[in-house]
């Protein structure tokens, strides 16, 4: 089957930021895990590129069709590749020529995600970076084989060391799990009543005591209580149906 024509690969686009849901999510069941070591992208930029609006997951969840799901993927995997890039040392006129050919590998990618009902996006999404990588690494050890001194040795050991690998499926790791949070929690709260929700929120986000919130919201403390439960175990069902592997 032929592949849709590749869209332009403009990495300068514009991002909308939208950080709440996702960081709900994360206050909800402790994120801050294993992703911050000093080789690995700080949770702060993490969550300013990985709370963009647009979210891979619930496009592709949605049906929708590859070149439809193609700009997010490339506003939001495509500048965390050009970040890894820069990070690990190369130059930023050089950066976007090393994704250019990742990029399209990551297109061929989306089809075989989407024609395979059973496939787990987080476990795809770090095979995927995985493969970038190779990529990435194959292209430059062509290049310098050429000998176009396009790179110098220092860049290419740090990009295609293991640590540059190990870093890179991390960071495409944790923002799959911020994925997956952020679609789950839209989910649950499309399905809850508001009232439940903010407690829900008032408790886990803003960490407000059990009492406070029951006299904010003129409710018992048991039923509070009650709610923040049922969310709770929404949050968790919704998870693990998209991933079973999950680990909170």
């Amino acid at each position: 089957m032929g592949l849709d024509p590749l869209p332009p690969t403009n990495l300068s686009v514009g991002l909308f930021f939208c950080a709440d849901r996702v960081e709900w999510s994360r206050v909800f069941f402790g994120e801050a895990i294993g992703h911050e070591n000093s080789g690995t992208m700080s949770k702060e930029t993490r969550l300013a590129d990985s709370s963009t609006n647009l979210s891979l997951l619930a496009s592709l969840a949605a049906g929708r069709t590859v070149s439809d799901s193609w700009p997010i993927f490339l506003e939001k995997y495509g500048r965390l590749l050009l970040r890894w890039g820069h990070r690990w040392g190369a130059r930023p006129e050089d950066c976007e020529e090393i994704i250019q050919e990742t990029l399209i590998l990551a297109f061929r990618n989306l089809h075989q995600y989407q024609n395979n009902p059973k496939s787990n996006f987080r476990s795809w999404l770090k095979t995927l970076a995985f493969r970038c990588w190779q990529k990435i690494r194959d292209d430059l050890q062509r290049l310098q084989g050429l000998e176009l001194e396009k790179f110098d040795e220092q860049t290419l050991r740090m990009l295609t060391s293991p640590a540059a690998c190990k870093d890179l499926l991390g960071t495409f790791e944790a923002v799959a799990r911020d994925e997956i949070l952020e679609l789950a929690t839209q989910r649950v709260q499309s399905r809850v009543e508001p009232e439940t929700w903010l407690c829900f929120e008032l408790m886990h986000v803003e960490k407000l005591p059990g009492d406070e919130v029951a006299t904010r919201l003129m409710k018992s403390r048991q039923a509070v209580f009650s709610n923040v439960y049922r969310v709770r175990t929404m949050l968790k069902d919704e998870i693990l149906a998209m991933d079973s592997e999950f680990q909170f």
